[in-house]
């Protein structure tokens, strides 16, 4: 009964642990605007992003559409990708190896 009443306090120690550690990435990882965003769980907006990965060759393209995002641009030089994600996916992206940092996309203002 000790041992599985140890075990259980472990896991549980270990969830916090692996919440509080996301939480400090996602802060650090994501602009400020975002994190406060990500924090209001209430919304469920959809985000356009810009990811800044170390490549983006087809496995680390689809590890980031696993992750949620729907990719909409990829230039062809740099490594980096524009798309949609919700704020409730924003950790599982953050989260990714190969993500070195989320901030929200630019947009050039159209030409007339």
């Amino acid at each position: 009964a000790v041992i599985e009443l140890a075990l259980k306090a472990q896991a549980e120690l270990e969830a916090i642990m692996f919440s509080a550690w996301a939480e400090a990435r996602l802060h650090n990882v994501l602009e400020e605007s975002l994190y406060e965003m990500l924090v209001d769980t209430s919304t469920d907006d959809t985000l356009l992003v810009s990811v800044l990965a170390t490549s983006v060759d087809d496995e680390v393209l689809s590890a980031l559409q696993q992750a949620g995002l729907i990719v909409k641009a990829k230039p062809t030089s740099g490594s980096f990708v524009v798309g949609e994600t919700s704020t409730d996916r924003l950790i599982d992206l953050a989260l990714l190896q190969a993500v070195r940092r989320i901030e929200p996309a630019r947009l050039s203002p159209t030409p007339n």
